[in-house]
């Protein structure tokens, strides 16, 4: 398996890009609509809390079924749950807006790590820093275009006499009818699905205790830095939208504008990060060197009273912070023994959603007090989970050299 396939990989890079457009531009829709429908900065927090908490319940049987059956299939699913939330959240309704919440955490159960083991299935290792970054970069582009599609409602409503609460409304509507349409770009694939998998029935639970005791030391302590990193973002870069929303009370159109340049110059840049990879010698470090550099542009948001101002510190902190993430991704896939990628990442995905259920519903608690607290607050986490995946890895390259001439690379330590 991974032997490479250019045209799969074309057609999964394609999916990506088409498959982020609508989604971003319900994203830059919905904290303004919610705060025109009178949702307070903690029931946002709620919200997404909500979407974490089902994520979390769904996660590990997500990675189990990645294993065992095609990936594609699984994202359909995905993109259908993700469809049936957009219209509930258009019936303006608070009981359907919650539940809509909770099918956007199903959702995202079923899309991530299906995707990212389906590049691992059509692709070779020794390419997975390039795949994984033409991965996260058509997502950024795909980002891009629907973001700046954040304008379309608030025109929409001058030209159908609407009011800007209707608009959104028919927008979320329309997000729900193309939404599963990407996935045509999936038909066809040429993905092998692990033997071992393949043939087994039930849910083995001891074998996938046994898989989780395989999988290394290394892996778990990324694990760790993922829990850190996620605390940081959850508690203000998830509510970041809120954030701007009741500073500056921007709309749609705003919010838009921010995620296409931040996408458009994350996808762009991304392209880049492998080239410089390999001249630092390993991809995990080049990532946190990246990531570092954006700490400064985070705490000085808090500190500036302009919006344009706000959103050019916070679009190039966020481009500089997740440019290189596809390293990230690349390093851990390297590391991890096929027939357990998928049980492997929903692992880190329950650790992310542990993290973030708290984070979320802390940041909007913090964000109600005081606006200017979470991002100060996220700036100190990220600088520790950065300084403590420099000094856990640092000897990286020489132990990777050790471990692929006396062990598997996913007995890595």
């Amino acid at each position: 398996m991974g032997a490479g396939n250019s045209s799969d990989l074309r057609k999964v890079t394609a999916f990506a890009l088409t498959s982020t457009v609508l989604p971003t531009l319900s994203y830059v829709v919905k904290a303004p609509y919610l705060r025109l429908l009178g949702f307070s900065p903690v029931e946002y927090g709620i919200l997404g809390s909500l979407t974490t908490a089902v994520s979390l319940a769904l996660v590990l049987l997500t990675g189990w079924l990645t294993d065992r059956y095609r990936a594609s299939t699984l994202v359909f699913v995905a993109l259908l749950l993700e469809s049936a939330s957009y219209a509930l959240t258009a019936s303006g309704l608070r009981p359907l807006i919650y539940l809509a919440s909770m099918l956007v955490g199903a959702s995202d159960a079923l899309f991530m790590i299906p995707i990212e083991v389906l590049v691992s299935r059509i692709t070779s290792k020794e390419r997975f820093h390039y795949s994984y970054t033409y991965l996260y970069a058509s997502m950024s582009f795909g980002n891009a275009v629907g973001a700046i599609l954040g304008w379309v409602p608030e025109r929409l409503g001058g030209v159908l006499a609407a009011s800007t609460l209707e608009s959104y409304r028919y927008c979320l509507l329309i997000v729900a009818l193309l939404n599963p349409l990407p996935a045509l770009f999936l038909l066809g694939l040429r993905e092998e699905v692990g033997t071992t998998s393949r043939h087994s029935s039930g849910v083995d639970l001891h074998g996938i205790a046994l898989a989780f005791k395989t999988l290394g030391q290394a892996f778990y302590k990324l694990v760790v830095f993922e829990g850190v990193i996620t605390l940081g973002a959850s508690l203000a870069i998830h509510n970041a939208n809120y954030y701007f929303v009741l500073k500056y009370g921007v709309g749609s159109g705003e919010l838009g504008t921010l995620q296409f340049f931040e996408n458009l110059g994350m996808g762009a840049l991304m392209l880049t990060m492998p080239k410089l990879s390999e001249r630092v010698g390993d991809p995990l470090k080049t990532y946190a060197y990246v990531a570092f550099t954006s700490l400064p542009l985070l705490v000085a948001i808090t500190y500036v009273n302009n919006y344009y101002l706000a959103m050019a510190l916070f679009v190039t902190r966020t481009i500089i912070m997740n440019v290189a993430s596809p390293l990230f991704t690349a390093f851990m896939m390297s590391i991890l023994p096929e027939e357990h990628r998928g049980k492997a990442l929903s692992l880190m995905d329950v650790t992310r959603d542990l993290v973030s259920i708290a984070g979320r519903s802390l940041g909007g608690y913090l964000l109600g007090l005081n606006l200017e607290c979470p991002f100060r607050l996220t700036t100190g986490v990220y600088c520790v989970a950065l300084a403590y995946l420099l000094l856990t890895f640092r000897n990286v390259e020489r132990r990777i050299s050790e471990s692929q001439s006396e062990e598997p690379q996913s007995k890595l330590t």
